[in-house]
């Protein structure tokens, strides 16, 4: 490599403007405060915070987007708008690039970063003699972020969102010391961009936001009481809900007591009439068993008369008999004599036992007609039993009827009670939803006298925070101005990358030559060199053998 080469990028170039620049005012190392950017946001007040009237954030914040890409600027819109939502968009220059050469996920070595640093031999590490890379080396940023190169510089003072400002200390460092007029050598001072010393400008978006916030707390308060109020209409409605049902509670009671006590009365009239059919049916049974003993007894009279006429009928048949003939007659007196004899003791013995049976039958009539005057006793007519029944059916319906006033009054009771106890809650509750309500209503009011007055610090605010951005309009308008000098500069240092780039060809093309003559004179040199010890070696033979 050339010397020349390596002392450039050893050294600073002092023709460079920027590092000229910095050299000049004394700011090697560290931002310059009077850089546009960095300016802008400590005369605005944001310092180590990301300033929302700067152009990117101010966008984003202006359309709600923050903290997050913003869909309507134009790299993240490109890709929304091609559908490609987190990840690289092949339509957009680089990876359309990368895409088209067949390099997807990978560097592209046909890229002209990449290019440039493969023809130079600086492979997979930064190349000390492309300009941003050599512009680090210079300044004595090598391996980390230069705070005075612009774009680093611009990334850093527009502020990214969710990432700490590592140029804090520098910027306040940079705010303390003497200012350098406006002169000759340093044309990129604006003397509009100049902050003063000891000013701190409030923020109206910070009131603002910080008012928003108060108010949202005051809604919210708001919402809270209106949501207890109608909780407690709910309780009260759920309170005379609960009343009425106990009222049909009561009245389901008064009417199940109603249908039990007729139900009762059912029961006890018919077992009042069983009770009646039963004796009845057991009279009928007596009077059935009366009819059956005097059946009894008429059939034994029948059997006594008929024993009496079978006795006539044989001493009818003996008298017959003894009128026949004598020598039959004397034939058979023996037998007739004994045949009388053993009738005689059969009828004296048939007598007995009847006159026995007689008596017993007697004794049984006797006593069967004592029982039937006793059951007759007894025993009344149908209409005393009736009578004696409506009795009954009069008492048991008077008891039914003092039952029911009895439960009657007993429900009338419950009920008042627990109408009494429900009323008294809900009494209660309403005292306290009263006082709960004026409380409220207090401090509903406070909340409205407070409301009006943030109100109006909020309209004056809104005020000063439309004089405000008037001048940040103005203020936009010169950073357009200076942003398209930018852009001057940059297509200049694009014309100087160009040529350097072609300066480096030709440098490598002359290294190139210069290796290959130095080649050449090695060469010679060691072919002279042994001419020469050629011409010594003869020399030196040619003393000794003359």
């Amino acid at each position: 490599m050339d010397s020349r080469a390596y002392q450039r990028v050893s050294q600073p170039n002092p023709r460079f403007m920027q590092t000229q620049q910095h050299t000049m005012q004394g700011h090697l190392g560290r931002p310059d405060p009077r850089y546009a950017p960095a300016q802008h946001n400590t005369m605005q007040g944001y310092v180590g915070q990301p300033n929302p009237t700067c152009m990117p954030t101010q966008h984003n914040t202006m359309q709600g987007y923050v903290g997050q890409p913003n869909p309507t600027y134009m790299p993240a819109q490109h890709n929304t708008m091609q559908g490609y939502v987190g990840q690289p968009n092949p339509t957009y220059m680089p990876a359309q690039h990368n895409a088209m050469q067949g390099y997807v996920g990978q560097p592209n070595p046909t890229y002209m970063p990449a290019q440039h640093n493969a023809m130079q031999g600086y492979v997979g590490q930064p190349n000390p003699t492309y300009m941003p890379a050599q512009h680090d080396a210079m300044q004595g940023y090598i391996g980390g972020p230069n705070p005075t190169y612009i774009p680093a510089q611009q990334n850093t003072m527009q502020g990214q969102v969710g990432q700490p400002n590592k140029y804090i200390e520098a910027m306040q460092n940079a705010r303390q010391e003497n200012w350098v007029p406006r002169g000759p050598q340093n044309p990129w001072h604006l003397n509009r961009f100049r902050p003063q010393k000891n000013e701190e400008q409030p923020d109206p978006w910070q009131k603002i936001s910080s008012l928003k916030t108060q108010i949202q707390d005051c809604q919210d308060r708001e919402k809270m009481t209106q949501e207890k109020y109608v909780a407690a209409e709910k309780k009260v409605s759920d309170l005379n809900k609960q009343v009425s049902d106990l009222h049909i509670e009561s009245s389901n009671a008064a009417a199940k007591a109603q249908s039990h006590i007729e139900e009762i009365g059912e029961h006890l009239h018919w077992a009042a009439c069983q009770e009646t059919k039963n004796f009845l049916e057991q009279i009928n049974e007596l009077k059935d068993q009366l009819s059956e003993a005097n059946i009894k007894l008429q059939q034994q009279d029948k059997s006594a008369a008929e024993v009496q006429l079978t006795m006539k009928d044989l001493q009818d048949r003996l008298e017959d008999r003894s009128m026949d003939t004598s020598l039959k007659a004397e034939v058979h007196k023996l037998k007739i004599e004994l045949s009388r004899a053993q009738k005689a003791c059969l009828l004296s013995k048939a007598k007995k036992d009847l006159e026995d049976k007689a008596a017993e039958h007697m004794e049984m009539q006797t006593a069967l007609r004592c029982e039937i005057k006793e059951l007759t006793a007894k025993l009344c007519s149908e209409e005393t039993l009736t009578a004696q029944s409506h009795v009954k059916a009069l008492e048991m319906e008077v008891q039914l009827q003092t039952a029911k006033l009895r439960t009657e009054q007993l429900k009338q009771e419950t009920e008042n009670k627990k109408v009494e106890a429900a009323l008294t809650k809900a009494e209660q509750e309403n005292s306290t939803l009263q006082k709960s309500l004026q409380e409220r209503e207090q401090e509903w009011a406070q909340r409205q006298v407070t409301l009006e007055t943030r109100l109006v610090e909020l309209e004056s605010g809104i005020q000063e925070a439309k004089l405000r951005t008037q001048q940040l309009e103005r203020e936009a308008k010169e950073n357009e101005k200076v942003k398209a000098a930018l852009k001057k500069a940059e297509e200049e240092k694009a014309i100087l990358q160009k040529t350097l780039l072609q300066k480096e060809e030709e440098w490598a093309q002359r290294e190139a030559i210069l290796e290959s003559r130095l080649v050449d004179l090695e060469s010679r040199m060691v072919a002279v060199f042994e001419q020469k010890l050629k011409k010594k070696k003869r020399n030196w033979l040619v003393r000794l053998f003359t």
